[in-house]
């Protein structure tokens, strides 16, 4: 299940083939279709926002908070908050339930010092990137027994991760003109930039200069 976070583009999948769909302008407001009806956020950062349902009969106020994403899974809908403003950093994943016709939010998980940049849901698990400082780095989260795992610390610190995406045994990570593939086997990754060659000069991802050719890059220390 794919969880789309960027307000400007995003990782998909079509006919098996890994896409990027890029917005002209930054989007603040998205709409989710969900087993209650159609879900709204509006992301307003620090000022925060509200989640919404909205039916024929008109539009509900769900829950409040920093919401960037709603998704159904296994018949369950979950809600996803984050917020990275200044050194602040917080997240979190909730269940929306619907109990005697009002709105109920089941917080899962959450964190002070995490952010969800991007997600995919696959066999129960969340995988998601955080972008914060201090617990920077790829992560899963088990929907099952409510554990988290860190797969790779700093994988990608230099990237302002907006996208995910989970195909086979592969991580596809989208952010900054860069789009890096993940081994989770291996714990490999390559690097690609959708940077024209008259725009890249010299790039750095942490330590690594990142040398460009043709369309792939390259990681030299």
């Amino acid at each position: 299940m794919q969880v789309s976070m960027g307000n400007n583009s995003y990782l998909f999948q079509d006919n098996g083939e890994i896409k990027i769909k890029t917005f002209n302008n930054f989007i603040d407001v998205n709409k989710f279709e969900t087993k209650y009806g159609l879900m709204i956020t509006e992301d307003n950062g620090e000022w925060v926002s509200y989640l919404y349902n909205v039916t024929e009969n008109g539009a509900e106020e769900v829950a409040y908070g920093n919401f960037q994403h709603v998704f159904e899974y296994n018949n369950k809908v979950y809600a996803i908050s984050s917020l990275s403003h200044l050194t602040s950093y917080h997240s979190g994943l909730h269940e929306i339930r619907k109990f005697d016709d009002k709105f109920v939010k089941i917080t899962i998980f959450r964190t002070e010092d995490m952010t969800i940049s991007g997600g995919f849901c696959e066999e129960n698990y969340l995988y998601f990137y955080s972008n914060s400082f201090d617990y920077n780095g790829l992560y899963r989260f088990n929907l099952d027994n409510n554990e988290l795992e860190l797969i790779h610390k700093d994988l990608c610190w230099m990237i302002r991760v907006n996208s995910l995406l989970k195909k086979d045994n592969f991580i596809y990570i989208h952010g900054n003109y860069n789009l890096i593939k993940y081994d989770l086997n291996s714990k490999e990754m390559e690097i690609f930039t959708t940077l024209e060659e008259d725009q890249l000069n010299t790039l750095y991802l942490g330590k690594f200069k990142l040398i460009k050719f043709w369309d792939e890059i390259f990681l030299e220390k």
